[in-house]
C-alpha cells in the first residue's frame, strides 16, 4: 500500500475513516488511505499538549470502531505505532472526534509520547539557542576580519620598525643628560697683541657642547648708566639657565663698560682677555685696546675685526609692546622724497661733492624731489631724532656714507622709517652681516659708481622695491629694534660662532583640565565616550601604528651650516636656541624610500593604487603622526561628539610631540578621510596652512572687509579646521607682536586671522585649501562666539 497524506484543517469538521481498506472523510465522498498507515505530525509547536495528539488519533479512527488496531500501527510525533506511512499535517485544527480514539491509547503509550514530546521541546530550545549564537557569530565575522587585517598590518609595521631600529646604520644619536667629565685643555697665551681671528680669541675647552653655553656676567658698578642696567637685566632675563656664578664653568664673560678705563677692573680678563665680550657703551674703546676680547660698539671703526667685533647702535629704546603702532606703513611705495641725505660736507671729498651736484641735477631733470643736507653739526646730529625719522619716513631711498660718525644711527633710523638704505661703500660693516644678508634690504655701490646712482635706483622694479622695504623692516624688528631684540641677536651670534647646540627654553607645564590618577591615567569626565569605533564602519585610511614622535633637535649642528642662511634671513627670531623642528627641512629624493641605507622610517606606496595607497603614508619624507588641538567654548556635548568622530583616526598622536598640528574647533564636522587627505597634502607643503574653511579679505574704499561667503578666490584658511607646523604656534606665542595677541584676548576673536597673516608673512606663501567645503556650520550649537553681534565687525577691523 502506498503512502498518503491527511490534512486536517481548522475550518472543517472532518474525521478520517478507514473501512476495510477504503479511506473516506466525513461529509465528503473522497477515497481514504490504505490500511496500515503512519501518522507524522510536522506542524506541532513546542506548546502542543498530549490531548491534541489524542484528538488527531480519534479523528482518524472515528469511522472504524471495529477495526483491529494491531493491523494498523502508526507513528505520532515520532512514536512507533504503524508500519506504513501517511503524513498528517494539521495547523491549529479544531478536533471534534477525539473521544472515539481515546480508548485505543494505552497508558504506556501516553508515557512514551509524553517523554518523546518533552525531549522534542528541549531539542527545539537548544536549536533556537544555537541559531542565536550562529547569528551573533555571523555578525562578528566582518568585525573580526577587519581587526585581523589591522593586526596583520600592525605586525608588518612593528617588524619593519624593529628592523629599522636594529640597523646599526640608523642609530639616533642624542646628547648626554649631564656634562661629560673632561679635563679642560690649557691653551698657551698668545704673546702678540694682534688677534684677528675668532678661533684665536676663544678657548674652546671652556665651551663643551655637552654642558651648553654658560655665561658669566660681570656685576655692574654703582655708577653704571641706565642703558648698561637695561642690557644687564635683559641678558639675565634671556639667559636664565645659561648664567653661572662660577667663572671656572663659564664659556663667555660679558662686561658692560660705561668708561674705557673700567677694562682694568675685570678680574678674569687675564693677559689677553680670551672668551670675553666687551659691550662698550662709552665709545672710548677701539679694537686695538681689547686684545683677544670681542668688542661691541656703536662707534664706526675702519679697523674693525670682521670675524670678532660688532658695529651696532647700542643706544636703542626699551621693549615696547605697542611699537607696531608707531612704525610707518610701507605703502605707498613712492614717498615725497625720492632720496635724502643727512651729513657733513667736511666728511666728503671734492669728488664726492661734485658727484652730489650731478646727482641733484639728474633728480631735477626727472622732477624727482629730494632732501640733501650738508650742514649737520660736528657730531653729525642733523635735526632732532624725531625730525630725522620724519624725513626718512617721507623718503624712498636714504643715502648713507660710512665715513660719518653717525653711520649706525642713520642706518638704524632709515630702517625704522621704512626707507631703503643706499650705502656708498662695498666695505661698510653692517650689523650681524656675518650671517645676515643685507643685500636683501640695502643697496651697496662703490663710490666710483655714484654718478650712475640715479639711473640704478630708477631701474629697480616695483616688486623688488617693495620686497627690499619689507625685508628691511623685518630685519629691523627682529635684529635691532630694542634692548630685548638686540640682546637676543648678540647671544644668537655668539652661539652660531661657537657652533653650540643650546636650549635655554624654560618649559612651562600646563595644568590638566581633568585630574589624573597617579599622574599617569586620565580620569575622563562623564560626557567623554571612551568607546571604540567598529573598524568596518569606514574605509581603511591607514595602519594603527604605535605613537610616532617627530625627531627632535635633528638639526642641532646642520643649523650652523646647511640651515644657517634660511634661519638668519627668514626666521632670525628663532636663532637664539636650538629648534626642536624646522618648518623647511629638505625632502628626500624619490629613490630614497627604496634604498636600504636611507630608508629608515620611510613608508613607500607600492605600486601606488588605491589599496596600497591607504596602507602607507608615502611621500618623500619619513613617516610621522599629527596632534589634534581643539579649541572649545562651553559646549561639552558638542565637544564629545567631535571627539567621537576622531575615534580610530590613523596617524593621531595624543601629545604634542609631532611637527604636524591639526587645529580644529569643537564643532568640527569633518570625515576622517578628509582629514587624512589634508594631512597628506600638508606633508608636501609643510610651511603653509592647509585646511578647509576658506575666507577672503580685500580693501573696499578706505576699509578692509572680511568676507565669509563663497568667493572666486581666497587668501585665508581658518584654523578652525587646518593643519600647520608647530613652529608657527611658537612664533605666534613668543615672537608675534604683543599688541596683536592683546587684541585677540580683548575681543576673544580673530586668532585665526592673526595666524594666517603670521604664516604668510614668514613663509611668503598663500594657504592651501583641500576639498570643496567652504564653511563648517554647527546647526545644533546653541552657544557660539560667531553669534555675537560684534563678531564680524571685529574681524573687519
Amino acid at each position: 500500500m502506498e503512502s498518503r497524506e491527511v490534512n486536517l484543517n481548522s475550518g472543517s469538521q472532518q474525521c478520517a475513516t478507514i473501512n476495510g481498506g477504503r479511506d473516506s472523510f466525513a461529509n465528503n465522498n473522497k477515497p481514504g488511505p490504505d490500511p496500515g498507515v503512519i501518522f507524522q505530525q510536522f506542524a506541532a509547536t513546542p506548546q502542543l499538549k498530549q490531548e491534541q495528539a489524542n484528538v488527531a488519533h480519534n479523528q482518524v479512527f472515528a469511522q472504524s470502531p471495529d477495526a483491529n488496531i494491531a493491523q494498523y500501527p502508526f507513528f505520532v510525533n515520532g512514536t512507533h505505532f504503524s508500519r506504513k506511512p501517511i503524513n498528517l499535517y494539521f495547523h491549529n485544527t479544531r478536533f471534534e472526534c477525539f473521544d472515539r480514539f481515546r480508548p485505543f491509547v494505552t497508558n504506556e503509550e501516553k508515557r512514551v509520547f509524553q517523554s518523546v514530546r518533552l525531549e522534542h521541546v528541549r531539542l527545539l530550545e537548544k536549536f533556537e539557542q544555537a541559531s542565536e549564537k550562529l547569528d551573533a557569530i555571523n555578525k562578528l565575522i566582518p568585525t573580526k576580519e577587519a581587526e585581523l587585517r589591522e593586526i596583520q598590518i600592525l605586525i608588518k609595521e612593528l617588524d619593519l620598525s624593529r628592523r629599522e631600529y636594529s640597523d646599526k646604520r640608523s642609530v639616533q644619536l642624542k646628547l648626554p643628560h649631564s656634562p661629560l667629565e673632561e679635563n679642560r685643555r690649557e691653551e698657551p697665551e698668545k704673546k702678540s697683541s694682534s688677534f684677528n681671528l675668532f678661533e684665536e680669541s676663544i678657548d674652546f675647552s671652556r665651551c663643551s657642547i655637552t654642558k651648553g653655553l654658560k655665561l658669566f656676567l660681570y656685576p655692574l658698578s654703582k655708577n653704571s648708566s641706565k642703558l648698561a642696567k637695561r642690557f644687564y637685566l635683559e641678558f639675565q632675563r634671556q639667559s636664565v639657565q645659561r648664567i653661572t656664578s662660577n667663572p671656572d664653568n663659564a664659556c663667555l664673560f660679558i662686561a658692560f663698560l660705561d668708561f674705557g678705563k673700567e677694562l682694568v677692573k675685570l678680574n678674569y680678563f687675564g693677559q689677553n682677555g680670551r672668551n670675553h665680550i666687551l659691550i662698550d657703551l662709552s665709545r672710548e674703546l677701539s679694537p686695538t685696546d681689547v686684545q683677544a676680547s670681542m668688542l661691541i660698539s656703536s662707534k664706526n671703526f675702519r679697523n674693525l675685526r670682521h670675524s670678532m667685533d660688532l658695529n651696532i647702535l647700542m643706544s636703542v629704546p626699551d621693549y615696547d609692546p605697542n611699537r607696531l603702532l608707531y612704525l610707518s606703513p610701507l605703502l605707498p611705495l613712492f614717498k615725497k622724497y625720492f632720496a635724502s641725505f643727512l651729513g657733513r660736507n667736511t666728511k666728503l671729498t671734492k669728488q664726492q661733492m661734485n658727484d652730489f651736484d650731478e646727482f641733484k641735477k639728474s633728480l631735477d631733470i626727472s622732477q624727482d624731489q629730494y632732501l640733501i643736507n650738508f650742514t649737520c653739526s660736528t657730531n653729525n646730529k642733523c635735526f632732532t631724532k624725531e625730525e630725522r625719522l620724519e624725513i626718512y619716513k617721507q623718503s624712498t631711498f636714504a643715502i648713507i656714507t660710512p665715513d660719518e660718525d653717525s653711520f649706525q644711527e642713520n642706518f638704524y633710523e632709515s630702517l625704522e622709517a621704512g626707507a631703503i638704505p643706499v650705502i656708498c661703500s662695498l666695505n661698510a660693516i653692517l650689523p650681524f652681516d656675518e650671517f645676515v644678508d643685507w643685500r636683501l634690504a640695502t643697496i651697496k655701490i662703490p663710490p666710483s659708481r655714484f654718478p650712475e646712482l640715479h639711473f640704478i635706483l630708477r631701474s629697480i622694479s616695483v616688486q623688488d622695491l617693495l620686497e627690499m622695504k619689507r625685508k628691511g623692516r623685518f630685519f629691523f624688528e627682529n635684529l635691532l629694534a630694542d634692548v630685548k631684540v638686540l640682546t637676543r641677536s648678540i647671544l644668537s651670534l655668539m652661539r652660531f660662532r661657537l657652533q653650540m647646540a643650546d636650549n635655554d627654553e624654560v618649559i612651562q607645564p600646563s595644568i590638566p583640565l581633568y585630574k589624573t590618577i597617579n599622574n599617569s591615567i586620565w580620569e575622563y569626565p562623564s560626557f567623554i565616550s571612551t568607546a571604540t569605533r567598529p573598524p568596518y564602519d569606514d574605509e581603511y585610511l591607514g595602519p594603527s601604528e604605535m605613537p610616532v614622535m617627530s625627531p627632535q633637535y635633528a638639526h642641532n649642528f646642520t643649523t650652523f651650516y646647511l640651515h644657517n642662511y634660511k634661519l638668519w634671513n627668514d626666521f632670525p627670531f628663532a636663532t637664539s636656541t636650538s629648534l626642536k623642528f624646522l618648518p623647511n627641512d629638505f625632502p628626500m629624493p624619490s629613490d630614497a624610500e627604496f634604498n636600504e641605507d636611507v630608508s629608515f622610517g620611510m613608508r613607500p606606496i607600492l605600486p601606488g593604487s588605491g589599496v596600497e595607497f591607504s596602507k602607507a603614508i608615502g611621500g618623500n619624507r619619513r613617516r610621522e603622526h599629527f596632534t589634534v588641538i581643539i579649541t572649545t567654548y562651553n559646549r561639552e556635548q558638542i565637544l564629545s561628539n567631535t571627539l567621537e568622530r576622531l575615534i580610530g583616526l590613523p596617524y593621531l598622536n595624543k601629545e604634542i610631540e609631532t611637527e604636524a598640528i591639526l587645529s580644529i574647533d569643537d564643532d568640527l564636522d569633518l570625515k576622517q578621510y578628509e582629514i587624512i587627505f589634508a594631512f597628506r597634502v600638508w606633508r608636501e607643503q609643510r610651511d603653509r596652512i592647509v585646511g578647509f574653511p576658506a575666507r577672503y579679505h580685500a580693501r573696499f574704499g578706505d576699509t578692509i572687509n572680511y568676507d565669509s561667503n563663497h568667493t572666486c578666490q581666497f587668501n585665508m584658511i581658518l584654523t578652525g579646521a587646518a593643519f600647520l607646523h608647530i613652529f608657527y604656534l611658537q612664533a605666534y606665542t613668543y615672537h608675534m607682536p604683543q599688541i596683536i595677541r592683546d587684541k585677540v584676548d580683548e575681543w576673544t576673536n580673530c586668532e585665526d586671522l592673526a595666524m594666517n597673516f603670521l604664516v604668510s608673512h614668514l613663509s611668503r606663501k598663500p594657504p592651501i585649501k583641500t576639498t570643496s567645503k567652504w564653511t563648517l556650520r554647527c546647526p545644533t550649537c546653541k552657544e557660539s562666539l560667531s553669534n555675537n553681534l560684534y563678531y564680524f565687525d571685529e574681524r573687519h577691523k
